[in-house]
């Protein structure tokens, strides 16, 4: 039998997962994340990954490096490492990256927050509006039941609707910006929403694409959500 390749960047591989006490992990000076106390919608969002630790336990290890004397600085996940703090963990997995500089950690902390494909809206609401028909129970997903609710919803949306050669050319009144918060997952639903909008219709604009989204949800029926049922 001849020998087995493991290509080429078999090194890069970082294999050197550990579980240590709670206690080794540090946090570091550098978290580009907001103060997760800050805003009620940050404390909703810490909630969200306390009820997963809670559920699930601890699925993705902490990424760390090593300080020496047994302690380690977090570089990915320290939100993770407060939740299971106040539940009362003793243990936890890290991915140990080894005795690297700060700067270089700090280079690491940026890629694995950065570089994340987000999730696609419409497939997460057909796979919860599947569980939700299979009877199966949606304790542990991080989504409260209104949000359960919306994002099913968001499948019976009419986006037929909305091809722009069924629009008539309108006269260009007085523009004025507004600008509004919304929470990353209601950015990701209008960015869908968006998406959806220019699949029909390549050369539509973003914004003529929000504004047609607005149009339906005011036009809605009193008492709907605006969404086609």
């Amino acid at each position: 039998m001849g020998k087995v390749s493991l290509g080429k960047n078999m090194e890069k591989i970082i294999e050197n997962n550990q579980l240590v006490d709670i206690n080794q992990l540090k946090a570091n000076d550098y978290n580009p994340k907001p103060d997760y106390k800050e805003t009620e919608e940050l404390q909703l969002e810490f909630g969200k990954i306390k009820n997963s630790l809670e559920y699930h336990g601890q699925i993705n290890p902490i990424l760390v490096r090593e300080l020496g004397n047994g302690i380690f600085e977090i570089v990915n996940g320290f939100h993770r490492w407060k939740a299971m703090q106040e539940l009362g963990f003793e243990k936890v997995e890290v991915k140990n990256l080894g005795k690297i500089t700060r700067e270089e950690a700090i280079k690491k902390a940026l890629a694995t927050e950065e570089l994340r494909i987000p999730l696609d809206m419409i497939e997460v609401a057909k796979l919860v509006k599947g569980l939700k028909e299979l009877g199966v129970g949606l304790e542990g997903l991080p989504y409260s039941m209104e949000e359960i609710d919306n994002k099913i919803d968001l499948l019976g949306f009419n986006w037929d609707e909305f091809n722009q050669d069924k629009i008539e050319d309108e006269e260009v009144l007085d523009m004025t910006t507004l600008s509004f918060l919304v929470t990353e997952e209601q950015k990701g639903i209008i960015i869908q929403a968006i998406n959806k909008i220019k699949e029909s219709n390549p050369s539509i604009k973003d914004g003529r694409s929000l504004e047609l989204i607005c149009i339906e949800f005011i036009n809605a029926p009193e008492g709907t959500t605006g969404l086609s049922q």
